[in-house]
């Protein structure tokens, strides 16, 4: 019988041994590696081992390659879930792409795949990790474009998780709005999210602080149109509420064009509720991660193609 070796990383110490081989033989029940077990047909270090033994980095796997073998089903997986997001920044802990607008962050209903689903089937060929699955470690919306965060490590994710709720990242997007935007205006509202419901999904803004979760928003005009009544404006986000640029552009009288949900008026160039939206940018302070003090990507060139359509003569520089 033919056996594969694989050795144990970083992130799978201190794993029991069933955990570290449940999502690596993902085509066995869970009582199919049990019994693979009893049958010595998965050994550590060249023992035979029980389900509850608890491994550490660098111990030898030695699985019966029957085990690994895909079924029909997965193979065809495989062809339909290829990782091809733009790579803006990568080392051992984290990886920053950058989103195509038009793809769910989270598997969602009605959604072929999601950037998750991508990710994690992709990341036993990436990753140090046999049992660490890697995953986006913050939201974007669906037609939002632009930085997505990825864990890559236990590390990776923890210390950039304790990063945002510090305070500690900071990001920027690029939208475009309805109406003239003339100067610059700081949003301080309160978004209540619990309301939420079909078909838009949308939530409620209020300045009633008893009224939901505090939202602070600072909104930057970079160029606009008179004639079109269009705006390229810069958000910096001091809050990371659920479609909270959305809810209060709209809310302040400056929705984002084309985002019917929020009561714009539908871009006759596009399909009906498509917006622009691009996080543009994120600043790091001081970590551990290795981050960069900043991470930028420029706006797709669809969403190039209509500034430069809609006479949105921008230089392309950012506020600092």
């Amino acid at each position: 019988m033919d056996f594969t070796e694989l050795t144990l990383g970083p992130d799978d110490e201190g794993r029991r041994l069933d955990h570290v081989l449940m999502p690596l033989l993902e085509s066995q029940s869970r009582n199919a590696v049990f019994a693979a077990l009893r049958k010595g047909l998965v050994k550590v270090n060249g023992k035979k081992a029980n389900a509850q033994e608890l491994v550490k980095e660098g111990d030898l796997l030695r699985i019966a390659s029957v085990l690994l073998e895909k079924k029909s089903t997965e193979q065809k997986e495989d062809a339909l879930f290829q990782d091809t997001f733009e790579t803006v920044f990568e080392n051992e802990h984290i990886r920053i792409i950058n989103k195509p607008s038009g793809i769910s962050v989270q598997p969602a209903l009605h959604c072929e795949h999601s950037v998750s689903d991508i990710i994690a089937h992709t990341s036993k060929k990436r990753g140090l990790s046999l049992s660490f699955t890697p995953a986006p470690l913050h939201r974007l919306d669906k037609m939002t474009s632009g930085l997505l965060v990825i864990s890559q490590s236990l590390k990776g994710a923890s210390d950039f998780t304790r990063l945002i709720q510090e305070g500690l990242v900071r990001k920027s997007y690029l939208g475009i709005t309805e109406g003239i935007l003339s100067q610059k205006e700081s949003w301080h509202d309160f978004i209540d999210d619990t309301l939420v419901k079909a078909p838009f999904y949308t939530v409620r803004v209020s300045k009633n602080a008893t009224e939901g979760k505090e939202a602070l928003t600072h909104a930057q005009p970079l160029a606009c149109s008179e004639k079109k009544q269009l705006s390229l404006v810069q958000f910096d986000i001091e809050t990371g509420r659920k479609h909270q640029i959305r809810s209060q552009s709209a809310f302040h009288g400056h929705a984002l064009a084309g985002d019917t949900a929020y009561g714009a008026k539908a871009l006759s160039s596009e399909k009906n509720g498509f917006f622009f939206l691009h996080a543009v940018r994120l600043r790091f302070e001081e970590n551990s991660l290795g981050l960069p003090p900043e991470v930028c990507c420029r706006p797709p060139e669809h969403f190039q193609k209509f500034l430069k359509n809609n006479l949105l003569n921008w230089d392309g520089k950012l506020i600092l």
